[in-house]
């Protein structure tokens, strides 16, 4: 699967967006808020296995 990722500096920190999962997150460098989204998406997978919904989470979101 492959993911798109946008980060821009706000107030002083870097945000990243996966907008295909509508997933966020943020950090301190560029390095960190990736990093900090990177783990954030696997959550979100995680998450969606564990209560059986992955396969509709990502059909939703137009991914196959």
């Amino acid at each position: 699967m492959t993911l798109t990722y946008n980060i821009k500096a706000e107030d002083g920190q870097y945000s990243a967006v996966c907008e295909e999962l509508d997933t966020a997150s943020c950090g301190d460098t560029v390095d960190e808020a990736l990093a900090n989204l990177e783990e954030a998406i696997e959550v979100d997978l995680a998450t969606q296995v564990d209560l059986g919904e992955r396969d509709r989470f990502l059909r939703d979101r137009g991914i196959v």
